[in-house]
């Protein structure tokens, strides 16, 4: 594998591990929440985090749209030499 294939898998395992590390915290929000509902006082306080989990799994399949297009750019290098 040449030295710019190299370096363009290490940039989207970068980008990966970011985008599931916000996809994670968006769902691990959202279930948090959920214990809470009943409170008055918990309310406010979590109805962001809500309404931001709730809109991350609405717009799941845009995760794809990204992810896919991404792995075919950084890894066409490498299938290409196999």
């Amino acid at each position: 594998m040449s030295e710019k294939s190299k370096i363009r898998v290490e940039f989207f395992k970068g980008i990966l591990l970011a985008l599931l590390s916000l996809n994670i915290w968006l769902i691990n929000g959202m279930f948090n929440t959920l214990g809470y509902f009943g409170r008055d006082q918990f309310r406010d306080a979590f109805s962001l985090i809500d309404t931001i989990s709730y809109i991350g799994i609405f717009f799941w399949p845009w995760w794809f749209i990204i992810i896919f297009p991404t792995l075919y750019y950084f890894y066409s290098d490498y299938l290409k030499k196999r």
